[in-house]
Formats: structure tokens, sequence, C-alpha cells
């Protein structure tokens, strides 16, 4: 939803990471996300995920909001490609 996408990203930018869980109703795990403890550790495996206002996925930043892009354009272009996808293959 645009309207908290847009408040995480501003969050991102105080010195907040902002992860996104994909996962399918009833799962712990997905293709893209996973957790696991072991020996009282929890590891979690996000791959997508907001730092200082630049989106991620796998580490590498991915489709930057272009300088004079407005914001619902770019939100509209990520819903149709990386948050789809992601939800797709949660």
């Amino acid at each position: 939803e645009r309207d908290t996408f847009q408040k995480l990203l501003e969050l991102s930018k105080t010195n907040h990471h902002v992860y996104f869980y994909f996962i399918d109703e009833g799962n712990k795990k997905s293709k893209l996300n996973s957790l696991s403890i072991k020996n009282g550790i929890l590891t979690l495996r996000v791959s997508h995920y907001l730092i200082g206002g630049q989106l991620y996925k796998n580490g590498n930043c991915y489709a930057p909001k272009g300088e004079d892009e407005s914001f619902e354009h770019w939100y509209q272009y990520l819903e149709n490609s990386y948050f789809t996808n992601a939800m797709e293959r949660a």
C-alpha cells in the first residue's frame, strides 16, 4: 500500500532498516525469506529491504527513484515489478 511504503521509506532515512518478509499465508518461510533457530540463535534471511531511503534486493540497490521522477510514478513501477514479483514468489 502506497502510504505505508512512503512512511517506511522515510523511516529508513532515519537510521532504521525496514525488512520486507514475503511469505504465503500459513508459512514461516518462502523462496525469498527464511528463519531458523539453532543453538538458541535466530537466523533471519531477508532479500528485500530499505536502508537509507534506498530499496534493495539481495544486497543490490533496486530501481532507485529518478531525480525528477515523482514518488507516485516510482511507486507504481515498484508495485508492478518489485512487489508483485516478490509476492508471487512467496
